[in-house]
């Protein structure tokens, strides 16, 4: 049984470094003016076909996630609800001047490369104006990258 033991914690500790390994890869911090939205499609219709695309004003590292938004912000400091958010999550190292188009939940490069991945509730972007706003963080404390207006009254 003693053995038994032993050889499990080495196993669970083994596991523990290879799931740390994986998880622990450390995302670009980013600041306000570091990506800029490029482009807005609201087609009212279906949240899987609205997009938008964005461009990278510095180079980030793997693994670097940035929350895109609808839900506006209130003067009172909050996201308003009742809107969607989606993540977008670099799989691999990009430079400064590349450019991310996310359709729905799917996202593309403009050129070559790996686009990442992107998991959340799709964006519904209304036809009549809405807003898009990036940050990094909790949604109760984010650190704000952009954000772009469209449609404005």
């Amino acid at each position: 049984m003693n053995r038994f033991c032993t050889t499990a914690q080495k196993f669970f500790l083994v596991f523990l470094l290879a799931l740390s390994a994986s998880y622990g890869k450390a995302q670009t911090t980013l600041v306000a003016g570091d990506i800029a939205i490029t482009g807005y499609q609201g087609f009212g219709a279906s949240a899987t076909t609205d997009e938008f695309s964005f461009v990278l004003l510095r180079n980030i590292t793997a693994n670097t996630a940035i929350n895109f938004t609808d839900n506006g912000w209130l003067s009172t400091n909050v996201f308003r609800t009742g809107e969607t958010t989606v993540t977008w999550t670099a799989a691999t190292a990009l430079n400064a001047g590349t450019e991310v188009k996310i359709v729905g939940l799917t996202p593309t490069l403009a050129g070559a490369g790996n686009p990442g991945t992107v998991t959340g509730t799709a964006l519904l972007l209304s036809t009549n104006g809405d807003q898009v706003l990036a940050y990094q963080g909790r949604a109760a404390s984010p650190t704000f990258i952009t954000a772009n207006h469209m449609n404005v009254y």
